[in-house]
C-alpha cells in the first residue's frame, strides 16, 4: 500500500547553515546535508515521515536529485528552471512574467506586471488566477521572490506549497531551495 504524501520547498540561505569557524560548504554534496539537517528541525511528528527529495543551489546554479521513492517535481535542472516552476505551480506566474524577473531581478516591475495579469484575469472571468496573482503579491513582499509564503505558514499537511525559511533576506547570490517530502503512512 502507497503512502500519502505533499511535496514542499524550503527557501534558503548559506549564510543560515554556516557554524562560524568553519569553511563554507564547497559543493552540492555537504549543501545537501546542511539544507537537510536545517529542514529536518521543522518537519517532525509522529506521524509523518521527512524525505529530503533535491536541492538547488544558486552559487552552483545546479541540482542534486537525491529522490527515491518520491519524486522531486519542484526542484528542476538549475536555480532559474526551479524559480520558474514554483512560481508557476504557486503564483500562477508564466514565462513572460518571469524571465524579465528573471534577468534584472526587479521585483517592482514583476509586482507590475502581476497586477496587470490581475487584471486581465479578472475582466477575463478567471478569478481562481486572479486570486492565485494576488496571493503571489502579498508574499512576493516577504520572500522577494515569487512563490514562497512566510515561514509562519509552515504546515506538515494542507498541499504542496513553498516556504521562505531564511531568518532573514541577505540577497541573491548563495540561495538554496530544498524539495523534501512530508509523508503520512
Amino acid at each position: 500500500m502507497g503512502h500519502f504524501y505533499y511535496t514542499k520547498a524550503a527557501l534558503l540561505d548559506e549564510a543560515d547553515l554556516e557554524v562560524e569557524g568553519w569553511p563554507q560548504a564547497e559543493d552540492l554534496e555537504a549543501l545537501w546535508e546542511d539544507a537537510a539537517d536545517a529542514m529536518s528541525g521543522h518537519v517532525y511528528g509522529e506521524e509523518v515521515e521527512y524525505e529530503p527529495l533535491a536541492l538547488v543551489s544558486e552559487r552552483f546554479n545546479a541540482v542534486l536529485d537525491m529522490s527515491g521513492h518520491y519524486r522531486a517535481s519542484l526542484v528542476k535542472e538549475n536555480w532559474d528552471v526551479s524559480l520558474k516552476k514554483i512560481a508557476r505551480t504557486f503564483a500562477e506566474l508564466d514565462d513572460n512574467m518571469m524571465d524579465p524577473f528573471l534577468k534584472t531581478g526587479d521585483l517592482k516591475a514583476l509586482e507590475e506586471r502581476m497586477q496587470t495579469g490581475i487584471l486581465n484575469r479578472v475582466k477575463a472571468g478567471e478569478y481562481g488566477e486572479a486570486r492565485s496573482l494576488i496571493t503571489g503579491i502579498e508574499n512576493l513582499q516577504d520572500a522577494e521572490l515569487p512563490g514562497f509564503r512566510d515561514k509562519i505558514h509552515l504546515s506538515l499537511g494542507g498541499d504542496d506549497d513553498a516556504y521562505d525559511m531564511r531568518e532573514k533576506n541577505y540577497g541573491s547570490g548563495r540561495r538554496l531551495i530544498l524539495e523534501y517530502a512530508v509523508v503520512w503512512p
